[in-house]
């Protein structure tokens, strides 16, 4: 079981090409929200390492 699992934190997952997007925007906002309540997160960007589906 992950840290994170085990202390309840959060996991934000996010795949999007441009990093000025509205995605990201909310994605960091909600980061920085967790952050300021004192919780635990995880912010990935899938995009930006490469991650491929097929």
């Amino acid at each position: 079981m992950s840290e994170l699992h085990r202390a309840g934190g959060h996991a934000v997952i996010l795949c999007h090409p441009d990093p000025a997007s509205f995605n990201h925007a909310i994605a960091r906002t909600y980061r920085d929200t967790v952050i300021a309540a004192g919780q635990r997160v995880v912010l990935r960007d899938l995009y930006a390492i490469g991650f491929d589906p097929c």
